[in-house]
C-alpha cells in the first residue's frame, strides 16, 4: 500500500510540474494553422499558374484546368 501511495504521489508531482498553460498550446495551434495556410497557398499557386519546374531540363508546369482540357482532347483523339 505504501509503494502504491509513493508512486501515486510521484505521478501527481510529475503532472503538476509539467507545463499545462493554455498559452503554450495556443501558440502551437497558431503556428500549425499558419503552416497549413502557407502550404495551401503554395499548392494553390502551383495548381493555377505557369512556371518552371526544372528550366535546365525544359520541364514546366501549367494550370490544372488547362492540363485537364489537354488530357481530354488527347483522350478524345484516341
Amino acid at each position: 500500500m505504501l509503494v502504491f501511495a509513493f508512486f501515486g504521489m510521484l505521478a501527481f508531482a510529475a503532472v503538476k510540474a509539467s507545463p499545462h498553460g493554455n498559452d503554450y498550446e495556443k501558440k502551437r495551434a497558431e503556428a500549425r494553422a499558419k503552416k497549413l495556410e502557407d502550404a495551401q497557398k503554395e499548392n494553390l499557386t502551383a495548381l493555377t499558374t505557369y512556371g518552371w519546374v526544372d528550366k535546365s531540363k525544359g520541364i514546366a508546369r501549367i494550370p490544372i484546368n488547362h492540363a485537364v482540357k489537354l488530357a481530354l482532347a488527347d483522350l478524345a483523339e484516341k
